[in-house]
């Protein structure tokens, strides 16, 4: 069963709007809190790691970028990566057939 509480008795971080009421489903205010402060720390990882992300692909640092174009700048940089060492084993192997053996 679902609890109807009037916030005109409540006061959580500081708001009150009273006269409104709000539905939780049998959880308390201290846990709806925590879980929003969990919520806050992963919304804040995740911002993170895609400030990291933006900081390690060329001509994005410290530019500011939609989170969408981070991840499409990224995965293009990943592909041309993943290219150039394809290219560096093939030069690796043709200068070993043309080198004579050093064994």
């Amino acid at each position: 069963m679902e609890d109807v509480v009037d916030v005109e008795f409540i006061d959580v971080d500081g708001f009150s709007d009273s006269g409104k009421e709000y539905l939780f489903s049998g959880r308390s205010l201290g846990q709806r809190n925590y879980h929003n402060v969990l919520e806050r720390q992963r919304r804040n990882n995740i911002k993170n790691g895609y400030l990291q992300l933006r900081d390690v692909v060329p001509n994005l640092v410290d530019k500011k970028v939609a989170r969408i174009h981070i991840l499409r700048k990224a995965i293009e940089y990943i592909r041309f990566l993943k290219e150039d060492i394809t290219k560096k084993e093939q030069q690796l192997l043709d200068l070993k057939v043309l080198s004579p053996n050093t064994n």
